[in-house]
């Protein structure tokens, strides 16, 4: 039984209720005699509910939320890994269905634009101007990236420890620019970093927030490490017309951290690592902005070198995706030798990862 071919009899029912539709796929007899099994098939069991309830709108753009419940017995003695792939296989229709209706770059860009409004309304200066934040130090390593309008250094001090700075051009405003740094849950953001999980913990005040992100760590072999999770306070400075700094610090334990989110970060059992990050946004023209990108991490002590190195090139590329990001916004008719040529290298190099990878 286990490789013969299965089939199903099923009757659909669709219901609309109040708030919600509700769509029954359940198993009949009554077409068994029109539709009888065919000789060598094994008739399977299911039972599946999916269920549409509508949620808050993003701006114009609906949403649905959709729950899908299913039970299946397929027959005859089926390996329980073969049953738990197929079943995977089975549920992906919900991803499908989710990419067949995807909005996410509008849901971005209608982000961007909240947080926009907001910066123009900014009045109050920052006095600090991070200016000691980018100065380069000893030893550092350029690095020959494939996307040939980054400008990327860095060093690993070893023990899990070290320091990269990348400096980008990205074709929009600094508005825009900042924005999309500042929207942290984006899934802009979770499609480019390749994070397990990038949430937003707590709001503290208009430009203050506690953020947390979990990553895999990989070394050169090809290994992947233990997973590493980063707890970070982000403040956004207005330091003058032309220029925004985005601080990305190390979150301490202490008095300023609410107690609910210092109780998650000790009772939380993925590895504990550090980052302090400066991004420091220049207005080049109305639409070019300079992105000067500088990061210090911790990994913990046993972390190789190369993974460390890995690691480096995975926080500066975010970057180098923004930069990527608007260029694909670019309209043909505005397109720069130098906007194509940097296009041309993601297409090669499968993204164009600072590596060359």
């Amino acid at each position: 039984f286990f490789l013969n071919p299965r089939e199903g009899r099923q009757k659909v029912t669709w219901k609309k209720e109040e708030n919600r539709v509700v769509i029954n796929f359940s198993d009949t007899q009554d077409v068994m005699v029109e539709y009888p099994v065919k000789e060598g098939s094994v008739l399977a069991s299911a039972h599946s509910v999916w269920i549409f309830e509508p949620q808050e709108p993003i701006g114009e753009i609906p949403q649905t939320a959709l729950t899908f419940t299913t039970r299946v017995d397929a027959g005859g003695n089926i390996p329980t890994a073969t049953a738990n792939y197929n079943m995977k296989k089975f549920l992906s229709q919900v991803s499908d269905l989710r990419k067949k209706f995807d909005k996410t770059i509008k849901i971005d860009v209608y982000n961007r634009l909240q947080i926009i409004k907001k910066m123009t309304k900014i009045t109050k200066k920052s006095a600090k101007t991070f200016a000691k934040d980018f100065k380069d130090i000893n030893e550092k390593e350029k690095v020959e990236g494939a996307y040939p309008l980054a400008e990327t250094w860095l060093k690993v001090k070893g023990k899990g420890k070290g320091w990269g700075k990348i400096t980008v051009k990205v074709k929009a405003s600094i508005l825009e620019t900042a924005a999309f740094f500042w929207n942290f849950e984006s899934r802009a953001h979770h499609d480019t970093t390749g994070d397990i999980k990038r949430v937003i913990e707590q709001v503290v005040g208009e430009w203050e927030m506690i953020v947390r992100r979990t990553q895999e760590l990989q070394s050169k072999l090809g290994f992947w490490h233990k997973e590493r999770e980063f707890w970070n306070r982000m403040r956004l400075h207005r330091v003058d017309r032309n220029t925004i700094v985005i601080s990305v610090k190390q979150l301490k334990r202490g008095r300023e951290v609410p107690t609910k989110i210092m109780e998650r970060m000790i009772m939380g059992k993925t590895h504990k690592a550090k980052e302090n990050a400066t991004i420091r946004l220049t207005k080049r023209g109305e639409k070019e902005t300079k992105v000067e990108f500088v990061t210090r991490l911790d990994l913990g002590r046993n972390v190789s070198d190369g993974a460390t190195r890995l690691a480096l090139e995975k926080h500066l590329n975010a970057a180098a995706d923004v930069q990527r990001y608007f260029n694909n916004l670019v309209k043909l008719k505005d397109m720069t030798n130098e906007v194509g040529e940097a296009l041309g290298a993601d297409m090669v190099w499968d993204g164009g990862q600072l590596g060359g990878q």
